[in-house]
């Protein structure tokens, strides 16, 4: 008996015999539909891999193409904000420099050369429409 099963187990041919032909037959057809479906799934996986590899590797390059010129434009907006507060920065500077100026009296001579109060506003000693009194009353 264990002759008989090695030769068979060495036999394909011989085994069929023993085995139930039909359902044999129908278990080796299944398997080759496995294997013919299967071959085609790992085809149609490697297929739609390179696709999705090309379509990611094109999505990538167009990203990557946005952010650049989106970084390249807020640089650019960043420079001209700089550029504005430095400039207003600047004025504003120069704005109370003449302000500290003219509040500690070295930006305005007095008309006439003297004091407002004292020589009058025409700076000849007579305040108008006073009656020439020459002063304050």
């Amino acid at each position: 008996m264990l002759r008989l099963k090695d030769e068979l187990l060495k036999d394909k041919d011989s085994s069929f015999e023993f085995m139930l032909p039909k359902e044999s037959q129908e278990v080796e057809v299944k398997k080759h539909e496995l294997m013919f479906y299967t071959n085609q799934c790992w085809d149609e996986i490697r297929r739609v891999s390179n696709d999705n590899g090309s379509l990611l590797f094109e999505h990538f390059r167009d990203m990557a193409q946005l952010h650049c010129s989106q970084i390249g434009s807020n640089a650019q907006t960043w420079e001209e904000f700089l550029t504005y507060f430095v400039e207003a920065c600047s004025r504003e500077k120069k704005v109370q420099e003449i302000e500290k100026k003219a509040f500690s009296g070295e930006a305005f001579e007095p008309v006439g050369g003297g004091n407002i109060i004292e020589g009058g506003i025409m700076g000849g000693g007579e305040m108008p429409n006073d009656g020439g009194s020459g002063g304050l009353s």
